[in-house]
């Protein structure tokens, strides 16, 4: 497990023995100086310094002791059968050797100086882990980009194992892949891509493209056909079915079924279920709710077997930065996506505009809900923003605006019910036009801290028995189907789904006008109406009792609503937009090349955080996507 320096930092490459450690060792002797690299066994155990395992090296050196590491893993099958060639091919069988040794390492695991470990127990957190398949000079390559060496030239790969022909018996193998069964699995191999024992790697390594620090490949775009793999982050969707978890899963669902291989990542201890429905194909992962450097570590190796062409981090606050950190470490794209009124974010201090700037720095494409959120940013950070609306699902029958002659009818709110939502306002405003006509009820679909004053309140205004709280419902479209108003009285919204669920079902709406996304979405006095915040309880009900009392009214903005829906925001319209957005950022030279630049190439969080802080209006002033790519 030699340790270098090299430049201003210390690399630890963890020698996985029989995966081209040696020609590595080489290189970064040649790059700097090398220790914990002799061959003299330590006492007491049957190996040497270079080809510690994680459990002993977590022992001998302090936690973040290094700034960078990484190893090389190999085919379990090749890498054994390498190991028999050089130990013993002339005198014993294959499957009389591999017998042997399974049972001697199971009385000494450190037996010929730790060779037949598993690959897995090598790992360490936070490290990067190449394939011997891709190739030692690409390899090589790679770990020159990181730490900004010259590239390797010519053969740098030491071959020392002769064309030797291994047959193993149907019993052997399945001992081996019992064995390993791990490093099967955690690094993707099997016995039919293995070298000696099946097809062999679906690439051959002289087809890899060797990395330059001026020449990362581009991603695949749109023209290339390819799909790409894309890990999307949606925070609670295990816990939730708010605006974002909906948003989150109708972009998961459309890029699966456009023929991505999509893994959401969610932030939760108890493995939950998604609340929303997702195609069978997407899989999901689970990470510790703990924003912390180890949960850091676990995150980056789960990202790092899925090797993703793209992040998408959905929502926006401080743990954004966590998605930026792990396109720094991966050295892959990243597209932010903010779904909530920034103003409101920095007022309340859940995220200051400030630190939503320097997030920003760190993304390579930056998603937003509306124009005036882009406007609000500064020139080199609008230059990678994109403003997509959101979209919701089609509704499965189409509402009756209008309602039948003396029957009830009912206004719908669906809110969580929660300061920012501002619902109090709305049992008011109900309670102000209740009496002047019985057939009406309010019905408010949503659950939350202000449930119980909520009742009260709709009980000391005398309306207690015409407000129906529903409360937690897993799907609202119900409820739509059989209202005749939709009102949204939030305070602050990113672009709220309640008035484009109304749309969907041909539902007029109203919505305050100062509240961000009602008046992209209302076509005020078209499809709905916008009210005024002053005096907010009695222009909300002037405005609920103006609909109330015209039928023809809500048939008409219903009608334009529905329209409105289809021709501006409906999934496919939507879901387009979103894939070629993807698709851009996936194509981008990664922003982590800039802000390796600004931090001095150092690796540790609060490095990274620190240089964002200090430096991205400086340094990203006078880039933009055209001049990235």
């Amino acid at each position: 497990m030699p340790l270098c320096r090299i430049l201003d930092r210390l690399v630890l490459f963890v020698h996985i023995p029989k995966a081209g450690g040696t020609s590595i060792e080489r290189f970064l002797a040649a790059s700097g100086q090398i220790a914990l690299l002799h061959g003299r066994k330590i006492r007491g155990m049957n190996m040497t310094p270079q080809h510690i395992h994680a459990a002993i090296y977590e022992k001998i050196l302090p936690e973040q002791f290094y700034d960078y590491s990484f190893c090389v893993v190999r085919n379990p099958f090749d890498r054994l059968a390498s190991e028999y060639i050089m130990r013993d091919a002339s005198e014993h069988s294959f499957d009389d050797w591999v017998s042997n040794i399974f049972k001697e390492y199971a009385t000494d695991p450190f037996i010929h100086d730790n060779h037949i470990r598993p690959q897995s127990e090598f790992l360490l957190p936070s490290i990067e882990v190449f394939r011997f398949e891709d190739g030692i000079r690409n390899i090589l390559s790679r770990v020159a980009l990181h730490l900004d060496l010259e590239p390797p030239t010519g053969d740098v790969h030491q071959r020392k194992s002769p064309p030797t022909q291994i047959t193993a018996s149907e019993e052997t193998l399945r001992l081996i892949e019992d064995f390993y069964a791990v490093d099967l699995k955690a690094f993707g191999y099997s016995r039919e891509n293995s070298v000696r024992f099946g097809r062999g790697p679906d690439r051959k390594p002289e087809d890899t493209e060797v990395l330059q620090p001026w020449n990362r490949p581009a991603k695949p775009s749109n023209g290339s056909g390819k799909p790409l793999s894309i890990a999307i982050f949606v925070p609670w969707i295990t816990k939730g079915r708010g605006g974002t978890e909906s948003v989150g899963a109708m972009v998961a669902n459309g890029m699966a079924e456009r023929g991505h291989a999509v893994n959401i990542h969610t932030f939760d201890d108890g493995h939950g279920e998604p609340t929303w429905p997702l195609r069978p194909e997407i899989s999901v992962s689970w990470h510790p709710e703990t924003d912390s450097e180890a949960s850091d570590s676990q995150l980056l190796m789960e990202l790092a077997l899925q090797a993703p062409d793209v992040i998408v981090g959905l929502h926006m606050n401080r743990a954004c930065f966590r998605y930026v950190y792990c396109s720094y470490k991966l050295n892959c794209p990243v597209l932010l996506s903010e779904h909530t009124d920034p103003n409101f974010a920095d007022e309340t201090g859940v995220l200051l505009n400030a630190e939503r700037e320097r997030i920003f720095a760190g993304a390579d494409r930056i998603h937003l809900l509306t124009d005036d959120f882009r406007d609000e940013l500064p020139p080199h950070l609008r230059l990678r923003a994109t403003v997509i609306p959101n979209t919701v699902t089609p509704a499965r029958r189409q509402a009756d605006p209008v309602g039948e002659e003396g029957q009830i009818k009912t206004i719908l709110c669906v809110a969580r019910l929660v300061p920012r939502k501002n619902v109090g306002t709305l049992v008011a405003a109900f309670a102000r036009v209740a009496a002047a006509d019985p057939d009406w009820q309010l019905r408010i679909v949503g659950y939350g801290a202000q449930l119980d004053p909520l009742r009260a309140q709709a009980d000391m205004l005398g309306v207690g028995s015409r407000v129906i709280f529903e409360g937690r419902k897993e799907n609202a479209y119900p409820f739509y189907e059989t209202a005749q108003l939709v009102v949204l009285p939030s305070y602050a919204e990113g672009l709220p789904l309640a008035p484009l669920e109304a749309m969907a079902h041909g539902l007029p709406s109203i919505g305050f006008s100062d509240c961000s996304g009602i008046p992209i979405l209302i076509d005020n006095g078209v499809t709905g109406l916008h009210v005024a915040r002053e005096d907010q309880v009695e222009s909300l009900a002037e405005g609920i009792g103006r609909l109330m009392q015209d039928p023809a009214l809500r048939s008409s903005m219903g009608i334009a609503a529905k329209a409105r829906y289809d021709t501006m925001f409906a999934p496919n319209l939507v879901l387009d937009r979103w894939e070629s957005l993807i698709q851009q950022t996936a194509a981008a030279r990664p922003q982590s090349f800039s802000i390796k630049a600004i931090s001095g190439a150092i690796e540790s969080r609060v490095a990274i955080q620190s240089a964002l802080e200090v430096g991205p209006t400086r340094y990203f002033a006078g880039m933009s996507p055209a001049a990235e790519n």
